[in-house]
């Protein structure tokens, strides 16, 4: 057994060939390997919000309202409850910003 190959005419050694082979494949990932550089990652921080004190709200009796019509009442507590979960929303927000 030999270790040459003839391939049109023309012999080629085999142990060469392999070698030089090995030689080119390790030799690419051997260049390719660049200084790898630290990766940048951007952090956010969450600063805590300031919660203010919830306001003393004024209330009234029956007597108040009773010049209104009950249209206008329907839309006074439809507003006031709106107002009420707009609050909490923003109150949930705020105390997130918090640690616990």
């Amino acid at each position: 057994m030999t270790n040459n190959l003839e391939v049109n005419g023309k012999v080629i050694n085999m142990k060469k060939s392999l070698l030089l082979l090995v030689l080119l494949l390790s030799g690419c990932s051997l260049f390719s390997q660049e200084q790898k550089k630290p990766v940048e990652k951007l952090v956010y921080v969450t600063t805590p919000l300031y919660a203010p004190a919830r306001p003393v709200l004024p209330t009234w009796n029956g007597d108040d309202m009773e010049c209104l019509s009950e249209e206008m009442k329907d839309k006074i507590r439809d507003r006031d409850l709106l107002r009420k979960q707009y609050a909490e929303q923003l109150e949930t927000i705020i105390n997130s910003t918090h640690t616990k």
